[in-house]
Formats: structure tokens, C-alpha cells, sequence
């Protein structure tokens, strides 16, 4: 073991060095004060942060809470709007098939016959003669009937390219 001797002793030197750890104490202590700002800082950062976060999600959540709403709405729409269109596609098709032909065409033959003597332009007696040789109601009639037939095709044709 070694000795030292208090003679040997360098005062001034010993004294640079307490000068030194003090400072260095001064350091760690304004270091550690930084440290705890720092931490400080940090933890507030992220409160408020997670705080964003938090109001953020709950304004996400309540528009895709209004979404799904939406959505649910739509799709009954959508469902009574589909459930709507086949029934009018139904009655579209019965419509073309359920059209009498026969019987409005001499329903509407004789009434159409009237309205021809009452608008025509010809007289009376001119009409009645040529009616001897012509039957203009029967005519009429089957112009009415082949009227009908073609507003049923034609129905039928537009009921059919539909989707």
C-alpha cells in the first residue's frame, strides 16, 4: 500500500480538480432539470395528442354510424324499389295479355262509325248508299282489333328487352 505523504500534495492541482467535479455536478444537476422538462414536455405532447386521437375517432365513429344509417336507408330503397319494379313489370305484361280485342273492336266500331257520320263532310245519303255496299262499322271494328294486337305486341317487345 501506498502512503502519500501530505508534502507531496499539489493544493492548487487538487483544487482545479474539485473545480472540475463541482462543475460537473452543475452539469448532471441542470442536465437533470433539462431531463425532467424534456419528460415533461413529452407526456404533455402525447396527452394531448392522445386527445386529438380520441375526439378524431369519435367524430370518425359517429360519421360511420351516419353512414351505416345511410346505407341501411338506400338498401330499403333500393329493395321496395326493385320489389315495385317487378310488380310493374307484372302488371305490365298481364296489361298486353288481358287487352280484349274482339269485343272493343265492336264496342268501339259502331262508336267510331257515329263519329265518322257526325264529323264526315259527305252527306248523309252519299254515306248511307256506299254503307249499303260497305260495312263501315265492321271495318271499323277490325281496325280497332288489329290496333289493340299491336299496342300488345309492342308492349310485349318493350316489356321483353327490359331488364
Amino acid at each position: 500500500m501506498r502512503v502519500v505523504s501530505f508534502s507531496k500534495i499539489n493544493y492548487s492541482e487538487l483544487a482545479s480538480k474539485l473545480a472540475d467535479i463541482d462543475s460537473l455536478r452543475d452539469q448532471v444537476k441542470e442536465l437533470e432539470g433539462e431531463k425532467i422538462q424534456l419528460t415533461q414536455n413529452y407526456e404533455d405532447r402525447i396527452s394531448m395528442l392522445e386527445g386529438a386521437r380520441s375526439e378524431e375517432k369519435t367524430k370518425l365513429e359517429a360519421r360511420i354510424t351516419g353512414l351505416e344509417q345511410e346505407k341501411a336507408s338506400l338498401t330499403d330503397a333500393l329493395l321496395k324499389s326493385r320489389t315495385d319494379y317487378a310488380g310493374f313489370k307484372e302488371a305490365i305484361a298481364n296489361l298486353a295479355d288481358s287487352a280484349p280485342g274482339e269485343g272493343i273492336g265492336k264496342a268501339y266500331g259502331k262508336e267510331l262509325h257515329s263519329y265518322v257520320l257526325k264529323d264526315s263532310k259527305v252527306p248523309d245519303i252519299v254515306i248511307e248508299g256506299v254503307g249499303k255496299f260497305i260495312d263501315f262499322e265492321k271495318y271499323l271494328a277490325v281496325a280497332v282489333e288489329r290496333g289493340v294486337k299491336e299496342v300488345s305486341q309492342r308492349i310485349h317487345e318493350i316489356v321483353g328487352k327490359s331488364p
